[in-house]
């Protein structure tokens, strides 16, 4: 019953929306897409309130609160922040907000909503970490960083390449559109200066990338201590004296060039 019930209220849905699309009513178009909204957070709050009497009554109310206030909490600040960042990094010249900038801050907002729904745990033990007592001897960090700070920051940077990746995208469109139209020509004068903006946001979504890529580069170092690449499983000799440095030049070396990127991007 409960899911035949899901699928009447579905197919209810669907049927509007197309019925609604194609005779061009969209008050049936609207109906349909409420219809189907509708129907996925009804059920939604249902298996909710059904996950929450289970708790409750092995006595584990507090527990079912804390996941489901952090994973839509964190969800919500993820879209948040998901927006923010593909809106500032696709700011046009003059300020003005397109069709193009609206929806790759929706898609900004949609990715980070994911990411913060699909990482409460990690936030979880980044919030709670102490430390172990235990130093490793090869960066000198206490175990605790390792098994509490490392995984929600390897989360923080696949997270801002995901926004920088979609902001560049978003800010190619324009780009590739605008020369397509003039045939490759160079602009008049009196353009130039609206020519130059996409590019320069290119700039700036590209140095963002290479920023965060250094960064991603310099947390893999903390990966070397349980590095399987050797004959034990642990930093071996080449780890530690190879491809340790090596990490540590190449993290600085692709921050430089994103920071290079982003001084163009930043003069007025």
């Amino acid at each position: 019953m409960y899911i035949a019930l899901q699928l009447i209220l579905v197919v209810a849905g669907v049927l509007l929306l197309v019925h609604g699309g194609r005779q061009r009513r969209w008050s049936l178009g609207i109906a349909g897409g409420a219809i189907l909204v509708g129907t996925w957070i009804f059920f939604e709050i249902l298996d909710l309130w059904g996950e929450y009497l289970w708790f409750e009554a092995l006595g584990f109310a507090d527990r079912f609160w804390t996941v489901t206030l952090t994973q839509w909490g964190l969800a919500a600040a993820g879209a948040a922040v998901g927006a923010v960042v593909v809106a500032v990094l696709t700011r046009p010249a003059g300020g003005d907000v397109g069709a193009r900038r609206r929806v790759a801050a929706g898609v900004g907002a949609l990715v980070g909503g994911l990411w913060g729904f699909g990482h409460w745990e990690a936030w979880l033990r980044f919030l709670h970490g102490v430390d172990a007592g235990r130093v490793e001897p090869v960066l000198g960090r206490d175990a605790g960083f390792y098994m509490f700070s490392l995984p929600f920051l390897d989360a923080v940077t696949i997270l801002l390449l995901l926004l920088a990746g979609a902001s560049l995208v978003a800010s190619l469109i324009p780009v590739a559109s605008s020369r397509g139209e003039d045939g490759g020509k160079p602009p008049p004068a009196g353009d130039a200066f609206e020519r130059v903006r996409p590019d320069l946001r290119l700039h700036l979504a590209a140095g963002v990338i290479l920023l965060v890529l250094g960064v991603e580069r310099w947390l893999q170092r903390y990966h070397l201590l349980d590095s399987d690449w050797g004959a034990v499983h642990g930093a071996g000799w080449t780890d530690v004296h190879v491809r340790l440095p090596a990490y540590a030049a190449t993290a600085v070396i692709t921050a430089a060039f994103g920071l290079a990127l982003l001084i163009p991007a930043a003069r007025p």
